[in-house]
């Protein structure tokens, strides 16, 4: 399985720290799957922040079979990556606020959006997740997501077996 990984990692200073940090959370997550029959291969590409190479290297990674992408840190980017497609393949911002986009296969994890969680959890059982762990802040709006994702998780028999907590403003 492929995942592309578009982020800002030459754009401004501030967007490719934490698209490093980012960059390194992804990484740790795709080897520690534990699916016997899932190898997964991240395709990374910079969009340096440019929302017209967003566009571009998300037509690419949909063409090159990519089952899904996640990056796209400002909402712009992620705006940008939604028009992009040509299908539905799922798009998944950790920071990105969402609140114009309405199309299928498009998450952010900024801001509790229960019916994006769910859509996201139910993603997870469809693809054969056997357990989750997640990295969140620890502001309040963050655990109240995170608590809601592990409910939904449960409910399709997924259990969570890690949530990693960083200090609120740390990124």
């Amino acid at each position: 399985v492929t995942l592309g990984v578009v982020l800002p990692l030459e754009g401004a200073p501030v967007l490719a720290s934490f698209s490093e940090l980012v960059l390194e959370g992804v990484e740790v997550a795709a080897v520690t799957q534990t699916a016997p029959y899932l190898d997964i291969h991240l395709e990374v590409r910079d969009d340096g922040g440019d929302v017209g190479r967003t566009a571009n290297v998300v037509s690419e990674l949909e063409g090159s079979g990519a089952a899904g992408m996640i990056g796209f840190l400002e909402e712009v980017s992620l705006n940008a990556a939604a028009g992009a497609r040509a299908g539905s393949v799922p798009l998944v911002s950790p920071t990105a606020r969402a609140p114009g986009i309405a199309a299928d296969g498009v998450y952010s994890l900024e801001g509790v959006d229960s019916v994006g969680i769910h859509a996201l959890a139910r993603q997870a059982a469809s693809r054969g997740y056997q357990r989750v762990a997640f990295i969140e802040s620890t502001s309040a709006l963050s655990a109240e997501e995170a608590d809601l994702f592990e409910r939904e998780l449960l409910g399709f028999g997924i259990p969570t077996v890690g949530r990693f907590a960083y200090a609120e403003g740390a990124t």
